[in-house]
């Protein structure tokens, strides 16, 4: 029930999405362009440089007018199993995009810039958003997210970088997504 109405008071609070052909427009369309069922593999590395291979099955929507991108995403490791919602629309205000995310049990709230975006078409293009200034926190420390996304065809590669407030190291690769698409 709570997600629910979390969904439908974000549904009310989303600005106008900017037309197609503009950067945010073109970024809801290329992730609008997904959906249907996706499957593969996450390796998620963690601070110790330890990599861990999860099987991954998300299912993309739009809302109609593509105002909103909603994944559903299974995490199936050895040891447990997970499922996430998100709900991400674009807010012109921040010249980015904000994410509702429901993940055991809490809903946490994400805010990102715009980066960069090339669409050629629905199934080619390459797509990257970057943590709002100020910054989020991983692993316990304030850290620049960036988040890209490449589709070829039937493919699509994500990646989720970090890099540390309180470092000079450059973004470091902590998960990498390969899927294939499974129909609708």
């Amino acid at each position: 029930m709570g997600i629910r109405i979390s969904v439908v008071l974000l549904l009310a609070a989303v600005p106008v999405v900017p037309a197609f052909g503009d950067d945010l427009g073109d970024t809801m369309r290329a992730w609008c362009s997904q959906a249907g069922t996706w499957r593969g593999n996450i390796d998620v590395t963690d601070a110790a440089g330890h990599t861990q291979k999860v099987s991954l099955i998300s299912r993309h929507r739009c809302t109609p007018d593509g105002r909103l991108h909603v994944v559903e995403e299974d995490f199936v490791a050895p040891a447990r199993s997970e499922h996430t919602l998100k709900v991400t629309y674009a807010d012109p205000t921040i010249s980015g995009f904000r994410t509702a995310y429901f993940a055991r049990g809490a809903e946490l709230p994400y805010a990102y810039r715009f980066s960069s975006v090339v669409f050629r078409d629905d199934r080619h293009w390459t797509q990257s958003i970057t943590s709002t200034g100020e910054g989020e926190l991983y692993e316990g420390r304030k850290a620049l997210m960036r988040y890209t996304r490449e589709r070829e065809g039937d493919r699509v590669v994500s990646r989720k970088e970090v890099r540390f407030l309180d470092s000079d190291v450059d973004f470091e690769t902590r998960s990498l997504i390969v899927q294939e698409f499974d129909g609708q």
